[in-house]
């Protein structure tokens, strides 16, 4: 792979990454909630929690890119 090769790469993934990261934060707003990816690729949304009256962090996804692509498929 040459230089140029790889910075294409580097860029095509971070605009992937950036679309999803759009993807997140469109379902975050529709819930009234923030949003985070953890080290591990966990998605947390911060806001009211399902099925209770409380607010806190809880788990809507495993993986970034599983969990957009369940929104593509709901919207």
């Amino acid at each position: 792979m040459t230089y140029d090769e790889a910075i294409e790469a580097t860029v095509t993934k971070a605009e992937a990454f950036a679309e999803i990261r759009s993807v997140i934060r469109a379902a975050a707003n529709a819930r009234g909630c923030r949003y985070r990816i953890t080290r591990d690729g966990e998605v947390h949304f911060y806001g009211p929690m399902p099925n209770t009256n409380d607010t806190g962090w809880y788990l809507v996804g495993w993986s970034p890119e599983e969990f957009a692509d369940e929104v593509r498929k709901t919207a």
